[in-house]
C-alpha cells in the first residue's frame, strides 16, 4: 500500500472514531486523537502486543486452514490449449 492509500485509510479510521466519540458529546481533532492513541498504546503496551500477536496468530491459523483445505479441480493442459488457439 502506498503512502497515499495509508493516509486515506487512516483518515477514514480517525473519522469513524471521531464520529463515535461525537455521539457521546466528545469532539476531538485528529491530531489530539492521535496523541491520545499513542499515549494509550504506550501505557498499555503489553496488552497491545498481546492483541497484535493474537490477531496475527488467528490470521496465520486461517491461512493454514485455507491452505490445508483441498479443492476439487479438473486437470487441464492449459499450455496445449493455448497453443491450439494460437
Amino acid at each position: 500500500m502506498g503512502l497515499t492509500t495509508n493516509a486515506a485509510l487512516n483518515n477514514i479510521h480517525f473519522k469513524e472514531i471521531q464520529d463515535s466519540l461525537a455521539k457521546d458529546n466528545i469532539k476531538i481533532s485528529a491530531e489530539e486523537l492521535l496523541d491520545l492513541i499513542v499515549d494509550f498504546s504506550l501505557k498499555n503496551k503489553q496488552k497491545l502486543i498481546e492483541t497484535v500477536r493474537n490477531r496475527r496468530k488467528r490470521s496465520d491459523d486461517l491461512l493454514k486452514e485455507w491452505l490445508a483445505t483441498p479443492i476439487d479441480t479438473e486437470r487441464t493442459d492449459a499450455l496445449s490449449e493455448h497453443d491450439l488457439v494460437m
